[in-house]
């Protein structure tokens, strides 16, 4: 998970680690414990080691590195899951049950109407990275790189 060129060019793996256990919800201890080695040789925490790694895991949480890829990390997951959201919605509304069958048809009235009936002035965007510009036929006369007529 996570944006592929921040992994491979910029973040070390404690840093990838660090991103991945603060995004799953671990607390402080827990994420300084499997960032860097707190123990003493006896098994015993070292609270010295302990505080350093906490306040090495602070300060690169301030990053703009650790936000771009913790954005990504989240990105990815809300992507993924959108599409089992909507699957299990399509479930819901051919249900047997009677109430559960009418939830699920609010929730893609409320959800997409404006969407159906053309009345969202939203667009969705989707780029793939190495993909041409293809843009629209008003810009063709601005930019002829964009659009082959």
């Amino acid at each position: 998970m996570g944006y592929y060129n921040v992994r491979k060019n910029v973040l070390t793996a404690w840093q990838i680690l660090l991103c991945n256990l603060v995004f799953q919800g671990y607390d402080d201890d827990y994420i300084a414990e499997k960032t860097g080695n707190i123990w003493n040789e006896d098994g015993s925490v070292n609270k010295q080691k302990l505080g350093r790694i906490k306040t090495r895991n602070t300060k690169f949480m301030k990053t703009d590195q650790f936000l771009e890829y913790y954005r990504s990390i989240v990105t990815e997951y809300y992507i993924h899951n959108f599409g089992k959201a909507v699957r299990k919605i399509h479930e819901q509304v051919d249900s047997n049950i009677p109430w559960l069958a009418n939830k699920a048809a609010n929730d893609v009235l409320t959800r997409f109407g404006d969407v159906i009936m053309g009345k969202d002035e939203n667009a969705i965007t989707v780029k793939i990275e190495g993909m041409p510009e293809i843009g629209t036929p008003n810009d063709a006369a601005e930019n002829p790189t964009t659009l082959e007529k």
